[in-house]
């Protein structure tokens, strides 16, 4: 096998990656932010304490002569009101940088994770819960903004920190201890508790994402609720995963009560330590009152501000491991990847070739083992047998939806596997059994076959899929709901063959495509077929046998192996063939033996 490509689309897989490779476009920003912080630190910790201290002194210098006190502290009442107002001015210019800032790294963290989300494979959209995909994002945009946030609320408190204990230690050393031994017992108290929040909260949370899960799935699946008469039985299993969810909710916010509770047990302790000390040196004749306005003013400041910042903590470090998962299940690598020169591929004749091709959805239990065929150019092939027997991995491997473990399978020549994947696709047209239809516009839907297709070739295509514009309350313009859940199953198969119609393919894959339309409407839509295929490569997947009958060829699946291989009257005429048997069964309505 050839080098595999460096991967497109790549985005970092571990968290601290991950925030530095958003975070890196906006550097300025953060920078811009980090000043900020700084200002608010020395603004809040230092300067307006310390010109609040000059006021109280000279206030109190000017007690036995009150005219003198407006001439004693103007100048500082100046500054101190100056202070305010530039801090004031600060928190608005951090406010003016987020809002720069955060919109539009949200809108970039969705959009390059969407795209990453979007190239992963077939597989990996049958193994997890794609509703909760588009949710997942969501909440990772959120969740790289609210770290941001705090890392730089926690960046802005140790700073402040920082120099409230180097102004108290410079005013009296005695302070700057307390403050130490209070901002320790307060670090502990939380430390301590901080683990056991984070268990409980994420088994809430999961617990939480669990019950919402059961509610969509219930939600999405309404129509076998009502037909198996469940709605009892849905209402006690959610009832029981909601008191489960509540009884964690509760648990986890007694933890937070206690630890809070403990909290302010330290901050009592902490004031009433300052209080006693002052008091303890103001009867030695210690210090003065401007001293201790400035140390109280500081010492509710930094409690005031400690204490919500250690609050953060607990949804901090849910916020990391939330997003941390996310990253974890969104940033896998991609299976079926572009090889580093693939090339577009070019169809001039649409041959298909299987060559020695083994394939296994568990490579320890292949569907395939060196399967080899031709489909010629313009070849009409229908694909039988029953179900499991891999008619539709033979269409799969085609659409390079799954990579082969050995062998190659090419197109006029180019094996698929090196070749770009979208002009891969963008020559093969598939109408599906299962139509999945966007929540759109009927002209929207029909026109996604190709996207430059006036509005006169999109009506074209709707009249030759037979599709009744009258049926439609506001004809091209009629939004058909989610998955197209306003129209019938004949209907959304009609759209689905516009589609195709529009997109003229060289390579047309049709899976069932006819299983929901009535008789009339099918004899309709096969005319449309027959003129539709004119030319191209075309494969039948058809339960239905008779639509078989115009096939060039037809190849019989059994157990991932092509047992038969001929026209529909050739294999008719084999007395034991698998083929005639499975005929009979659909004409003279008798099951054969297995």
């Amino acid at each position: 096998m050839p080098k595999k490509a460096k991967k497109r689309h790549e985005v970092p897989k571990t968290l601290v990656a991950f925030l530095w490779y958003f975070i890196k476009p906006y550097q300025w920003y953060v920078a811009g932010m980090m000043l900020s912080g700084l200002y608010w630190a020395a603004s809040k910790y230092a300067l307006i304490p310390y010109a609040f201290r000059g006021l109280i002194n000279g206030i109190i210098t000017a007690v036995t002569d009150k005219t003198k006190v407006f001439e004693l502290v103007k100048d500082l009442v100046t500054v101190y009101i100056l202070l305010w107002t530039l801090n004031a001015v600060n928190l608005r210019l951090l406010a003016w940088i987020e809002l720069c800032l955060f919109p539009d790294m949200r809108q970039l963290i969705i959009q390059k994770m969407a795209a990453y989300l979007n190239r992963h494979s077939h597989r990996y959209f049958e193994n997890n819960f794609s509703v909760n995909l588009p949710r997942k994002l969501g909440e990772l945009a959120a969740g790289t903004v609210f770290i941001i946030k705090r890392l730089d609320i926690f960046f802005k408190q140790g700073i402040g920190l920082i120099i409230a204990f180097t102004i108290i230690f410079i005013v009296h050393p005695i302070f700057a201890e307390l403050l130490l031994g209070w901002t320790m017992l307060f670090l502990t108290v939380t430390l301590c508790y901080i683990k056991k929040i984070y268990n409980r909260s994420y088994t809430f949370v999961k617990s939480k994402r669990t019950l919402l899960n059961r509610i969509v799935d219930s939600a999405c699946n309404v129509m076998n609720v009502r037909l198996f008469a469940r709605h009892h039985y849905e209402d006690t299993q959610i009832r029981a995963m909601s008191t489960q969810t509540m009884q964690r909710d509760r648990a986890m916010q007694w933890a937070i009560f206690r630890m809070d509770v403990l909290k302010d047990i330290a901050g009592v302790l902490f004031i009433s330590g300052m209080l006693y000390c002052r008091m303890a040196m103001y009867h030695k004749n210690i210090g003065n009152g401007g001293d201790f306005a400035m140390i109280m003013s500081i010492a509710f400041a930094v409690f005031g501000n400690f204490w919500y910042a250690t609050s953060q903590l607990v949804q901090f470090a849910e916020e990391i491991g939330k997003c941390a998962e996310t990253l974890k299940a969104i940033t896998k690598p991609h299976e079926i990847t572009d090889y580093p020169d693939a090339q577009p591929l070019v169809v001039k004749n649409s041959e298909i070739i299987f060559d020695k091709v083994t394939f296994g959805y568990n490579t320890n239990n292949p569907v395939f083992k060196k399967i080899s065929l031709t489909i010629a150019p313009g070849q009409k092939v229908g694909l039988v047998g029953f179900s499991g027997s891999g008619k539709s991995t033979f269409v799969s491997l085609i659409l390079r939806l799954f990579d082969i473990q050995a062998g190659e399978i090419r197109i006029d020549g180019q094996n698929i596997a090196k070749v770009a994947q979208n002009s891969l696709h963008e020559n093969i047209a598939m109408i599906p059994q299962d139509v999945s239809l966007f929540n759109r516009t009927l002209m929207e839907k029909i026109r996604y076959g190709r996207l430059d297709a006036t509005d006169r070739e999109v009506m074209q295509a709707v009249k030759q899929a037979n599709i009744d514009i009258s049926e439609m309350p506001n004809g091209y313009q009629s939004p058909v709901g989610n998955r197209g859940i306003k129209l019938s199953g004949g209907q959304r198969q009609r759209i689905a063959i516009a589609r195709a119609l529009l997109k003229n393919s060289p390579i047309l894959i049709l899976d069932e495509a006819m299983s929901s339309l009535d008789a009339i409407t099918e004899k309709n839509i096969r005319n449309c077929l027959n003129t539709l295929i004119q030319g191209k490569t075309t494969i039948v997947i058809a339960h239905r046998l008779s639509t078989l009958a115009e096939m060039n060829r037809i190849l019989v699946f059994d157990h991932g192996k092509i047992v038969e291989d001929g026209t529909h009257e050739t294999l008719l005429k084999k007395a034991k063939g698998h083929y005639k048997r499975l005929y009979e069964t659909q004409v003279g309505g008798f099951i054969p033996d297995s």
